[in-house]
């Protein structure tokens, strides 16, 4: 039996596909597995039994990763399922930030008792105030080109718009989905140079923190509209206001509210909404119960952010899966271990990341105990699965 830690609110659409090997519940002692979605888990000890946290989204940046490759533990993210509702409410921002719609709508509502007998009057004088613009035909540039940034670049087309996206890392995966009539340019100053709309779908790392600052804003088109759905540390807060009081950026529209942009002119906070879908939050939970599934009884995984997919039919009676340091000689002490305790591989799997690496072993006869605590006692493993 495997003990799930649910923490959040995990749709339960996902829960309920799960076998009868699996509970769950919000304050499970000692899992084996933690489901979560926001929470941060940096301060939380990682009981010894823990073998997977599966982020119910696609960022980590609330699950310590180094601390958890240590352990052997197998952090999965769930990169797709929201990039849907992701995207609806990019796309709607996207005309929000033409349209001057937001503030049109809070000019309504404050509206005085006295002007509202004269509504009608009062708002054919006062309409062209809030006049906007059509987003066909105009240049929006796209950073980052993954799941959600693909469905984006697709959908402006789709509106008209002549879309150019930058992305240094594009997956295979990604760019095959992405419209040829997308232009995919190699200098993100191609970007800032020629667009009228900028919306950020890039990863938050070392290289990307500060991407939007008083640098690459100066290098954009005045008036230009940015839209940060992705993580705010890929802007520069202080230097974005700047930008707005000078109207060097007419909007500014993020799902990450920051103190400093509160009440600031053209600035649209969203109160985290981009994932906030019954349907999205069904899709998580749905595609984190698969994946831990195929994990617990396969070893195989899939959407990985410590450990590369890696994925072997099972047809062998015997699955040994080993997560270990990525250094030199391992397998073969690995495989010696197995042939000098009479154990044969029938087919074998390794992948690796950066420091740690993970192997799949099918063998055609029973691995016994002794053998296994002799492979466990290598230096360099860090965790051993008899599936």
């Amino acid at each position: 039996m495997y003990k799930i830690l649910t923490l959040n609110n995990i749709a339960t659409k996902g829960l309920k596909q799960l076998s009868n090997e699996y509970t769950y519940a919000n304050n499970t002692e000692n899992p084996d597995i933690i489901f979560v979605r926001s929470k941060s888990l940096h301060e939380m000890t990682l009981n010894n039994n823990l073998i997977s946290i599966i982020r119910l989204g696609s960022g980590t940046n609330n699950i310590p990763i180094d601390k958890c490759s240590e352990k052997g533990i197998v952090v999965f993210n769930t990169p797709s399922a929201n990039s849907n509702a992701v995207k609806e409410l990019v796309i709607a921002s996207l005309i929000m930030s033409s349209r001057n719609l937001f503030n049109a709508v809070n000019w309504v509502n404050n509206i005085n008792s006295e002007q509202k007998n004269d509504l009608s009057k009062l708002v054919e004088k006062s309409k062209s105030t809030f006049k906007g613009s059509e987003i066909k035909g105009k240049n929006i540039g796209i950073i980052g080109l993954g799941s959600i940034g693909s469905l984006v670049a697709n959908d402006a087309n789709k509106l008209g718009m002549h879309v150019y996206g930058y992305d240094p890392f594009i997956s295979i995966n990604s760019a095959f989905k992405i419209s040829s009539a997308v232009k995919y340019v190699t200098s993100i100053n191609d970007i800032y140079r020629k667009c009228d709309y900028i919306t950020l779908h890039a990863p938050l790392n070392d290289s990307t923190i500060n991407l939007i600052d008083k640098s690459s804003i100066s290098k954009m088109k005045n008036g230009v509209k940015l839209l940060n759905f992705s993580r705010s540390g890929l802007v520069n807060i202080n230097h974005v206001k700047q930008a707005l009081e000078e109207n060097k950026i007419s909007c500014y529209i993020t799902d990450f509210p920051q103190p400093e942009l509160m009440h600031v002119e053209n600035a649209i906070n969203i109160p985290h909404l981009g994932a906030s879908t019954f349907e999205s939050e069904d899709n998580c939970s749905l595609m984190a119960a698969t994946q831990i599934q195929d994990f617990i009884k396969n070893g195989n995984i899939i959407n990985s952010v410590n450990i590369p997919n890696i994925s072997m039919t099972k047809n062998s009676a015997n699955r040994l899966t080993v997560f270990h340091s990525n250094i030199p000689n391992m397998i073969c002490k690995i495989t010696s271990l197995l042939a000098q305790n009479n154990v044969n591989i029938e087919h074998m799997q390794s992948v690796s990341k950066q420091n740690y690496a993970y192997a799949i072993f099918d063998t055609n006869n029973d691995i016994n105990t002794n053998t296994l605590n002799l492979i466990n006692n290598v230096d360099g493993i860090i965790r051993i699965r008899l599936i």
